[in-house]
């Protein structure tokens, strides 16, 4: 989701955020970005699989041009750049289907928290300062709090329900 606005040199672009969020704990891991072509995509997964200490054996993406190239209910798309990327990491891709934010409630919510809690009233040198102020928010403000659905505290219950879940993180980048 769009986040606002960050410096780029001598200028000012939207900042688009990639939000990671398993199912059960809601330990998200924000991914700030300028753009949502594949290989800033995969950068975001590979950041992702490093916060989280594995990788997801399922990916529940939204219908970006990047991962998705035809969104249909029964048999998407995908593209070739980024299902080699999902082969080569071990994840199941599971498109979200058009227009159906049901598919990804979880995620949905939390734009607007990441909007309002993160990036509101904050002033960003760069991306890169953004990115690592992001990681730090997601550790220790957004996943220290208590969720309003489960009542837990999202890090602890990630670490009991959904930690020992995930497949073996990458031992070496992926080469786009």
């Amino acid at each position: 989701g769009r986040l606002g606005l960050l410096p780029d040199g001598d200028r000012r672009r939207v900042c688009q955020g990639l939000i990671f969020t398993p199912c059960r704990s809601r330990y998200s891991f924000v991914w700030p970005t300028f753009r949502q072509r594949t290989e800033d995509v995969i950068e975001g997964f590979e950041a992702a699989w490093g916060f989280f200490g594995g990788v997801f054996p399922v990916v529940i993406p939204d219908n970006m041009k990047s991962i998705v190239i035809k969104a249909e209910h029964t048999a998407p798309r995908f593209n070739d750049a980024f299902l080699e990327y999902a082969q080569e990491r071990g994840f199941v891709i599971d498109a979200a289907r058009v227009r159906t934010p049901t598919d990804k409630p979880r995620v949905e919510r939390v734009v607007p928290y990441v909007r309002s809690n993160f990036f509101a009233g904050e002033e960003f040198r760069d991306l890169a300062h953004c990115r690592a102020m992001a990681e730090t928010w997601c550790a220790t403000t957004a996943g220290t709090r208590v969720h309003g659905t489960t009542q837990c505290r999202p890090i602890e219950h990630f670490r009991t329900e959904e930690l020992a879940l995930l497949l073996p993180a990458p031992g070496s980048r992926f080469d786009i």
